[in-house]
């Protein structure tokens, strides 16, 4: 394999390590907690379990000496709960 270098293009902006660090983290942070204008963030909450629905959508099956139901429980198959 032959790797060639190219020379840059004029509108290539050559950025120091501080400003990437800086822009990498305003780029995580923007997308765990949302841009400037959007009000969320990442917090806990309790929900009562009797409103609480999960859905399983596919997945991996587990061998069946890893699991602690027969073979013919209605949790071993993928369903809605709606």
């Amino acid at each position: 394999m032959k790797v060639v270098k190219l020379a840059k293009s004029g509108g290539v902006v050559v950025r120091d390590e501080e400003t990437r660090h800086r822009l990498r983290s305003a780029c995580i942070r923007s997308y765990l907690y949302g841009g400037l204008s959007e009000e969320l963030s990442p917090h806990s909450f309790d929900v009562p379990f009797d409103v609480l629905r999960v859905w399983k959508i596919g997945g991996t099956k587990l061998m069946q000496s890893v699991t602690h139901f027969p073979s013919t429980s209605p949790l071993t198959h993928t369903r809605s709960a709606a």
